[in-house]
């Protein structure tokens, strides 16, 4: 893969997998639909904080760590 096959511009409908629904809501925020702090804030707000017990549940990362080979040469 290199920069050459990303000169096209993104395609929502094309290239992203999604919903309707979800290229909808992403016109409308290209469209300029701006959305406060607060707005923002009060939408969070709206989901339940995570117990202690629930976090402490989650799997973590598995598998080796990304790294970068040394170039030869």
């Amino acid at each position: 893969m290199n920069s050459e096959s990303f000169r096209e511009p993104l395609v929502l409908e094309r290239d992203l997998r999604t919903l309707p629904a979800d290229s909808i809501a992403q016109r409308r925020l290209r469209a300029g639909v701006d959305v406060s702090l607060v707005d923002y804030l009060d939408f969070l707000a709206q989901f339940p904080v995570p117990t202690r017990e629930q976090l402490r549940a989650k799997r973590g990362p598995r598998g080796t760590p990304f790294s970068l080979a040394a170039k030869s040469g």
